[in-house]
């Protein structure tokens, strides 16, 4: 069966993984483009298929789709540039990759005649060796046109994973809502290993300590659900083990801002299980506060 061509414009970490998984089905990488030939380089070396291109309109002439995986800041610029070339984007499918953005970005080149979509995989890609298996079991996340979504649904399932669609004016709730679970539960276990390396253990150590406990939270999440999953001294209500945390925060003061505004969002959840009496959260607030 002959196999759908496809160019990719951005050789980062997300860009890379993906033409990578892509190459091992149905896919056919024909260029790779990036502003840094060095790192394009690179990229074709770990996919192992494909040709770096010397210029983004020489890239973009070559294969079916073209894919945009450029950072989310140069996104509109790229799409300014490609816009201006003489091309029949009729015969093109162009995606971008950007979980901030929706499709719309797109409107110059769809204006043009080009199918367009925004094809978000659900992913952290922490460097760009990761083994196709990365894509598995995740989601896709798509908006775009009716075309596209057909398209956008075969890459999806041909990597193993699953599209589903989101309205447009979503996209800057959806990524944020990513980036919480995501990015920030990085910052979060990183000020929970430097308390940690402070009472003595090394980074290592504090990870490996950690692991289980965040790995088990996490699982529970999964079997029952986020409000089930709470547990610890605020949901007890345990107002003198809170004060003492508190005050060994004392010398931390950004990771203290962090417990106190967290510690806020507990509450949430404490009030909707109903475990904690009105007197009691209000006890627990003042306590807040006064920190």
């Amino acid at each position: 069966m002959k196999k759908i061509t496809f160019s990719v414009v951005g050789s980062g970490r997300l860009g890379t993984c993906l033409a990578r998984a892509l190459v091992r089905t149905a896919f056919q990488l024909e260029s790779l483009y990036s502003l840094h030939r060095k790192s394009a380089e690179e990229s074709r070396q770990i996919i192992g298929a494909g040709r770096v291109r010397s210029s983004l309109t020489e890239a973009v002439a070559q294969g079916e789709i073209i894919l945009l995986t450029v950072k989310d800041d140069y996104l509109a610029e790229v799409i300014s540039r490609l816009s201006s070339l003489s091309l029949d984007w009729a015969s093109k499918y162009v995606f971008h990759t950007s979980g901030l953005y929706s499709s719309t970005i797109l409107k110059e080149l769809q204006e043009k005649g080009a199918t367009t979509g925004a094809l978000h995989p659900l992913q952290s890609f922490p460097r760009k060796d990761l083994p196709p298996e990365i894509f598995h079991q995740i989601f896709f996340v798509f908006d775009g046109s009716e075309k596209a979504l057909s398209l956008a649904k075969q890459i999806a399932e041909s990597l193993g994973g699953q599209l589903i669609t989101l309205p447009p004016h979503q996209r800057p709730l959806y990524h944020t809502a990513c980036s919480l679970a995501s990015n920030y539960l990085v910052g979060l276990i990183y000020a929970s290993s430097s308390l940690l390396q402070e009472a003595g253990l090394n980074q290592r150590e504090s990870v490996a300590l950690l692991r289980p406990l965040i790995c088990q939270t996490i699982n529970n999440i999964q079997e029952m659900g986020i409000e089930e999953s709470l547990t610890g001294p605020l949901q007890r209500g345990d107002l003198k083990t809170m004060a003492q945390q508190l005050a060994a925060l004392k010398d931390f003061p950004s990771v203290k801002r962090s417990f106190i505004s967290l510690s806020y969002l507990l509450l949430e959840i404490a009030e909707k299980k109903r475990v904690l009496s009105p007197q009691k959260i209000a006890h627990i607030k003042h306590l807040l506060e006064e920190k």
